[in-house]
């Protein structure tokens, strides 16, 4: 067995002996991205919430203040921007502390020793 398989099954039978890479730029660069995204959506809905608090619509300005009505009135049948804004959100928060815990996760792996990265090397 040569490559990818010796390596494999040498770190496999012997774990300590496991080294990854963390790509921790590409880790960071990826948060940092969702943080941009988020923080974008953040403006849109407030601007929303704003928009329709002022609408005179008895109805939309209950939405800051009344989560059902928020989420079951439709506009032309469709669900409001403000809600289709906040489960955006959501799913994006939920993407985004997703990465920042396995990020942090893999920030807690040791370091290899030299010995086995003198191994290996042979």
């Amino acid at each position: 067995m040569k490559g990818y398989g010796k390596i494999g099954a040498l770190m496999g039978n012997f774990p300590e002996s496991a080294i990854v890479k963390r790509f921790s730029d590409l880790h960071v660069q990826n948060i940092l991205y969702l943080q941009a995204e988020i923080a974008g959506l953040e403006l849109d809905f407030r601007r929303c919430e704003v928009e329709n608090e002022n609408s005179g619509d008895g109805e939309k300005q209950q939405f800051s203040l009344d989560w059902y009505t928020l989420s079951t009135t439709k506009d032309e049948r469709e669900e409001t921007e403000q809600w289709q804004l906040a489960l955006l959100i959501r799913k994006k928060l939920k993407e985004y502390d997703t990465a920042v815990l396995r990020y942090s996760e893999l920030l807690l792996l040791k370091a290899p020793k030299k010995r086995e990265l003198s191994y290996l090397q042979d």
